[in-house]
């Protein structure tokens, strides 16, 4: 497995449409939503977008009795995406070597009506989105960011990722990136041991 896209879980930041139970049209009667703290809700009122309800109980009364309510509820809260890269990217100095990579990505919902309405697999989206913006910073990479535990590969993919405009894109806002473990895969090659081999001094 070069990565770890397939245990993304898109319901981690929405949660699938709920059809909403307005009560009966009589006078306290009405139906009720709570929304959790750290998150929001996203309104439908026959198919078309209405509201964003914030945390909190509401009462449902002011929608068409005779139209489909449906409610998604959007995690607002700062949450961390882990990103698992192995052998799928090589830094190329001072010569190729396959990479092992472990990226944990700050970030929160900006847009709740874009990543609930308009992007499928939000989530999914920024992790491939992570992948694109390190792979072309470990292109140009050499082994110093090894040995810097990859701070350069941090800041350059934060960059690459502020500069892709998330929050107009997939509603998603990007904090911050940090190296949790990197590390090349070939350590018993010959050539890499070559890195720790002082220069012979000239005769």
């Amino acid at each position: 497995m070069p990565n770890n896209r397939n245990l993304i879980n898109d319901m981690d930041i929405v949660r699938m449409a709920q059809i909403l139970d307005k009560g009966l049209p009589i006078p306290g009667l009405a139906g009720r939503y709570v929304v959790e703290e750290g998150w929001c809700a996203v309104i439908t009122e026959g198919g078309m977008f209405r509201e964003i309800l914030p945390p909190g109980q509401h009462l449902l009364n002011k929608y068409s009795f005779w139209r489909d309510v449906k409610a998604y509820a959007v995690d607002k809260r700062i949450q961390t995406l882990k990103v698992l890269s192995k052998d799928e990217m090589a830094i190329q100095r001072p010569y190729p070597m396959k990479l092992n990579l472990g990226l944990s990505i700050e970030y929160r919902v900006s847009d709740p009506r874009r990543v609930a309405l308009e992007v499928k697999e939000p989530l999914t989206n920024l992790f491939d989105r992570v992948i694109q913006a390190v792979r072309g910073i470990v292109v140009n990479a050499g082994y110093e960011e090894i040995q810097m535990n990859g701070e350069g590969i941090a800041v350059g993919t934060q960059q690459r990722l502020q500069a892709m405009q998330l929050p107009n894109v997939l509603g998603i806002e990007i904090f911050g990136v940090l190296v949790n473990s990197i590390s090349v895969t070939d350590v018993g090659n010959d050539s890499l041991c070559l890195l720790y081999t002082s220069p012979s001094p000239r005769d």
